[in-house]
């Protein structure tokens, strides 16, 4: 299972493509309420996301980590003792970290990146310690995907399909909907 992550002020385009486009690849994914107490949680443009888990779900194991960005909802990643200690068991575990806009300075600030490649949002990359900010709409660099923005979160959805469903699924997904060339 995929578990995507989210905290009140997630941007909401960069959370629903990659979870859209995964989905209609056949991949189990699942939306985890990184707020204990409540599934709800709020985009950055107050546009309510009703989470399938809360943090305490979620699983031991997961195939693969999306965590979308949003300057607010970044912070409140950031925030959680409880998912820094999830995400850095998923790490020892080897599973596969995507991250969009500020959300790779959430990885970066837990030494996850460990001198990797990665792209962000563009004013976010001087955060980059741990890592090495190459710039671009998505960098994939191992198990590792990052992507620059909302702007850019329909070609991070695909390359997720690509990296942990197929070429073939990610090829057909890109047809249906219309993705230019």
């Amino acid at each position: 299972m995929i578990c995507l992550f989210l905290a009140d002020g997630f941007e909401e385009l960069e959370a629903i493509a990659p979870l859209d486009f995964l989905r209609r690849a056949g991949a189990e994914v699942c939306t985890v309420s990184v707020t204990e107490d409540r599934k709800t949680v709020y985009g950055s443009h107050k546009i309510p996301l009703i989470a399938d888990l809360t943090l305490s779900e979620a699983p031991e194991r997961a195939d693969g980590v999306i965590l979308p960005g949003g300057l607010r909802g970044v912070e409140n990643l950031k925030a959680s003792a409880k998912l820094r200690t999830l995400l850095e068991r998923y790490d020892r575990l080897g599973v596969p970290f995507a991250a969009i806009c500020a959300a790779p300075t959430v990885l970066d600030s837990m030494k996850l990146l460990r001198g990797r490649r990665v792209t962000c949002y563009p004013t976010c990359a001087s955060e980059i310690t741990d890592g090495a900010y190459v710039g671009g709409a998505v960098c994939e660099d191992g198990d590792l995907i990052t992507s620059e923005g909302a702007g850019t979160a329909s070609l991070f959805g695909l390359a997720l399909v690509r990296a942990w469903v197929s070429e073939d699924a990610a090829q057909k997904i890109a047809s249906g909907v219309c993705m230019p060339k």
